[in-house]
């Protein structure tokens, strides 16, 4: 099983790079928020950014990195290729690291706050209500959770600036996945 972990802050483009992982290579496409939601469904909370947030916390702190790890790599157990997308802690990427060794490789994806901040506006998703500026935006980045995703940045395989047009952005994937696959 080869296992490919991706974080970047709001907006980046996460679910795009690991659908496009899914789409062309045939990658299993998980997602910690899985865990996320159907917790927040479980206790009936609306699917909102602040809950979300919350809940990850909650779980991050029962289950540990470790314990994060294995529930999702339990998903995937029949899988040979694995895309886990938005990380959100370092431990998590280290447990990660530890349990899978040269079968995990981490991509880190930035963009410039400007065209995160459009691409938000265009997806319209639920929990992005309420993030009607730039400065809105920070607010929400400046939660302890999404503050720690830049810890992940430094201790990534790759880093890919996902401003550029996407047909660039997945040439540079697919340069850095003939390393791997």
């Amino acid at each position: 099983m080869i296992v490919i972990g991706i974080s970047g802050k709001i907006g980046t483009g996460k679910t795009t790079v690991a659908n496009y992982l899914y789409e062309r290579y045939g990658f299993l496409f998980l997602t910690f928020k899985t865990l996320v939601e159907a917790e927040c469904k479980k206790r009936g909370l609306p699917l909102s950014r602040e809950n979300q947030q919350a809940i990850g916390s909650k779980i991050f702190d029962d289950m540990g990195p470790g314990g994060m790890a294995d529930a999702l790599l339990f998903m995937a157990e029949s899988a040979d290729r694995v895309v886990i997308e938005a990380f959100r802690h370092l431990a998590v990427v280290k447990a990660f690291k530890h349990k899978l060794g040269d079968r995990y490789s981490h991509i880190y994806l930035n963009a410039n706050d400007e065209v995160r901040f459009e691409r938000i506006k265009q997806r319209e998703s639920e929990k992005d209500k309420g993030i009607n500026s730039l400065d809105e935006l920070r607010k929400v980045e400046n939660n302890e959770i999404e503050k720690g995703i830049l810890d992940i940045e430094e201790y990534s395989d790759i880093v890919v600036d996902t401003s550029d047009e996407l047909l660039k952005v997945q040439s540079y994937i697919d340069g850095y996945l003939s390393k791997l696959i």
